[in-house]
């Protein structure tokens, strides 16, 4: 216990420190946005809504274009304000102005060089609360055009993905029903994008709660496992940072009883089949990578007798996506 405080105090104090130095740019009145463009589209002025002097930075709070080697992609250093941020483009040699939208920057309560100062709630340092998207793209479509965080990706591409992730699961037993969870688990599956921002995904996948570990049971008794192999068909719909999909699974369940500690005691087993749901929510770190759960409940059992039998999996994983070919 002695060795516990020493330890536990010191190292709160560290990490405290760390997380002020590590988001030292959260309080800074500038910052640096990218904007993406297609090929046809040529950002002509990126500027401020409210230009405004700190006694900090004196400079006037304008944005500077910095070089980059993408082809139609900027970087700006813009000045943080509560008013969407003005951008004119050009458009096959027509000019039009599109905003892009500041959001509460809850980071800044990471600094705690910050929080409790009374100037934060001055006008000159109002800035700290709003923060611009880091990343914009320029999207034209057949309702206009809007600065979203990532580009549509173009309807006809194929890409593969692999889940990694944790399952939980919900089973039906000799005697009632086992709820468990387990970390070997993974899905492999493709997406179909059939218009802009909507795909359909194919996924296969399995999991168990065994623990790829050691464990040594005393006494007599039963080890019971839970696992589970299915397949899924949903559509998604892509706004921003989320994707929502829904559709249709099918899953084969496992349950054993393995006996241990008494050679007389006989294995238990219940297999199952079960025609359900599959619903999914994802949230869109990186252009190929998402954190998101899967719900897939089994309603129908199309293996025994008793058709309704409910039955369910949740996966909570990470799906990276690869490839991106685009079907001719």
């Amino acid at each position: 216990m002695n060795l516990y405080r020493k330890i536990y105090y010191p190292g709160l104090i560290m990490s405290a420190l760390t997380i002020q130095a590590c988001s030292h740019h959260v309080s800074k009145p500038l910052q640096k946005i990218h904007i993406d463009t297609y090929k046809n589209v040529k950002v002509i002025s990126v500027d401020s809504a409210s230009p405004v002097r700190f006694a900090r930075h004196q400079q006037p709070c304008d944005c500077r274009p910095t070089h980059t080697s993408k082809i139609n992609a900027e970087q700006y250093y813009v000045t943080r304000s509560n008013k969407p941020l003005r951008v004119i483009i050009e458009i096959d040699s027509v000019r039009q102005t599109i905003y892009i939208s500041p959001r509460s920057n809850y980071g800044r309560f990471l600094n705690l060089k910050y929080v409790f100062r009374k100037r934060d709630s001055l006008n000159t340092c109002a800035y700290k609360r709003w923060i611009y998207p880091r990343k914009n793209f320029i999207a034209i479509s057949n309702t206009g055009i809007s600065a979203t965080p990532f580009a549509p990706v173009k309807p006809g591409t194929v890409r593969m993905t692999i889940s990694p992730g944790v399952q939980i699961f919900n089973v039906k037993t000799d005697s009632g029903r086992r709820v468990s969870a387990g970390i070997v688990g993974a899905e492999m599956g493709a997406d179909y994008f059939y218009a802009s921002n909507k795909f359909l995904s194919f996924t296969i996948g399995a999991a168990t709660d065994v623990i790829p570990l050691p464990i040594d049971y005393f006494g007599a008794g039963y080890i019971e496992r839970s696992s589970v192999i299915y397949t899924s068909v949903r559509n998604n719909i892509m706004t921003a940072h989320f994707d929502i999909g829904y559709g249709l699974s099918l899953s084969r369940l496992y349950w054993t009883a393995i006996p241990h500690g008494d050679s007389l005691l006989p294995e238990r087993r219940i297999r199952t089949t079960g025609l359900g749901l599959s619903l999914s929510a994802h949230y869109q770190l990186k252009r190929n990578l998402r954190f998101g759960i899967i719900y897939q409940p089994s309603l129908l059992n199309i293996s025994q007798t008793n058709a309704f039998s409910y039955q369910d999996c949740i996966g909570i994983h990470a799906t990276w996506s690869f490839g991106g070919r685009r079907r001719k």
